[in-house]
């Protein structure tokens, strides 16, 4: 069985936003992604299913 996960914000989308924006804003977005810390809350390992292979059958080789 395989599963896609999806990744709640791309590494590309939070790149995109301190090498082009420029400001306070910016400097709040980076201290904010730099230390959250979700361990012991409902967030905490939570994960957004994309796709999944559900069971595949495997023949055995004679």
């Amino acid at each position: 069985m395989a599963n896609l996960y999806c990744q709640a914000t791309p590494p590309s989308y939070l790149q995109d936003r301190f090498c082009t924006a420029k400001g306070p804003d910016t400097g709040r977005l980076y201290f904010l992604t730099g230390h959250l810390n979700l361990a012991g809350t409902e967030a905490d390992r939570w994960k957004l299913k994309v796709a999944g292979s559900g069971n595949v059958a495997v023949a055995a080789q004679p």
